[in-house]
C-alpha cells in the first residue's frame, strides 16, 4: 500500500472518531444553551471550535483511504467485486 494512503481499518477508525468527536461537540453545544455560568459557556464554547477543528483534520485524512465510507473509490467506481 503506497504511504500517501490509509488502510481499510485506520479508515474506520478516522470514521469512528469522526463520530464520536460529532457526538462531543453536539452535547457540548447543547450544554451551552443551558448554562449560566459565563465562564463554562466561554469554555464550552472553545471545546466545540477546537472539536469543530479536530473532525475537519481527521476528515482531511479521508482523502487519503483507498475507498469511501460509501464503498466507491475515487474514481467513482464501486470496490466490491459484484462477480
Amino acid at each position: 500500500m503506497p504511504k500517501d494512503t490509509i488502510s481499510p481499518h485506520e479508515t474506520f477508525e478516522v470514521h469512528e472518531l469522526i463520530a464520536f468527536k460529532a457526538s462531543c461537540a453536539t452535547k457540548a453545544a447543547t450544554l451551552m444553551q443551558l448554562a449560566t455560568d459565563d465562564e463554562l459557556i466561554q469554555m464550552l464554547q472553545d471545546d466545540v471550535r477546537k472539536t469543530k477543528a479536530s473532525i475537519e483534520d481527521l476528515r482531511g485524512l479521508l482523502h487519503h483511504a483507498p475507498v469511501s465510507s460509501a464503498g466507491v473509490t475515487a474514481t467513482g467506481t464501486t470496490s466490491t467485486n459484484t462477480h
